[in-house]
């Protein structure tokens, strides 16, 4: 089921799943990419859990920063997320699990979602100033993860660096394509200028102070991220003691190994609800 939340700066596109067990599940997508990088989770879990797929501002179905006050800057997008989870879930408790930037902007938006159960995030370790230039490799996109219009060749170049072709079905690769072809470019820009200034360098205290388990997975092979400076990220309720590993994935684990990513997630929602109180179950 497909429909538009609208969220006072943006109209965003939410699929939400046939499934109706449980706490409801968040899941955002990274930059240029869209919830389409979920419908192989959604098909799969999402057959009986209740989840819901969102398309950030200016990616796939959502509307864009059209308007003469229109801005995707940071502050903007965490209200706008906020906004579209409070709206979706009804006031009732949800587990977040985000990708890359969706991961990134779900660990902001905590101190604004107290219902908030559990947070899992796929290659999108929290940040800091001190910790962004220990984190990250050389930008294997030559700059365009942050450029405005691209060639095909620049698109391609992205979509690469995002997922390996060799690890997905042609059809995952070509979404993937066809996700950074819509995608408007000035998110990308305003996207670079709002990482250089320090519009992200707040995750890791959130983190750090954060009372709701969290769970970190890597891709071993990630064109962007070291693997190795990923255990070092401290938070305050880790879920397992060390970041769990995908040994043959890059950037996107649930892309690259969607079967053991679903049931990592399953595992992650069925802990959680296992340690909530009957009277909070008495809301699914």
């Amino acid at each position: 089921m497909k429909y538009f939340v609208d969220s006072g700066d943006f109209k965003v596109l939410v699929k939400e799943s046939t499934g109706t067990q449980g706490p409801a599940t968040i899941l955002v997508h990274g930059n240029s990419t869209s919830s389409g990088a979920f419908d192989s989770l959604m098909g799969d879990l999402g057959r009986t859990q209740r989840m819901f797929a969102l398309d950030l501002p200016g990616h796939g179905g959502s509307s864009g920063a059209d308007r003469p006050s229109g801005s995707y800057a940071t502050p903007v997008l965490r209200r706008t997320l906020t906004r579209v989870i409070e709206s979706v879930t009804s006031g009732r408790p949800f587990i977040l699990c985000g990708h890359s930037l969706g991961g990134h902007l779900l660990t902001q938006c905590l101190p604004s979602l107290p219902r908030a159960l559990g947070l899992m995030l796929v290659a999108a370790p929290p940040l800091s100033l001190e910790g962004r230039g220990r984190l990250f490799k050389q930008d294997p996109t030559e700059g365009r993860l942050f450029a405005g219009h691209l060639s095909d060749s620049q698109r391609d170049l992205l979509a690469r660096c995002m997922v390996d072709p060799a690890r997905v079905e042609a059809t995952v690769f070509a979404n993937i394509l066809e996700s950074i072809r819509l995608c408007d470019p000035r998110f990308r820009t305003t996207l670079g200028e709002e990482i250089g200034s320090g519009a992200f360098d707040e995750e890791a205290r959130i983190a750090s102070a954060s009372e709701v388990p969290i769970a970190l997975c890597q891709g071993t092979k990630d064109a962007f991220i070291l693997p190795e400076q990923v255990a070092l990220v401290r938070l305050g309720r880790p879920w397992r003691p060390q970041p769990i590993m995908f040994k043959q994935s890059g950037h996107s684990p649930h892309l690259e190994q969607p079967a053991e990513f679903s049931k990592l997630l399953r595992q992650f929602l069925n802990q959680i609800h296992g340690t909530m109180t009957a009277d909070s179950r008495a809301l699914f």
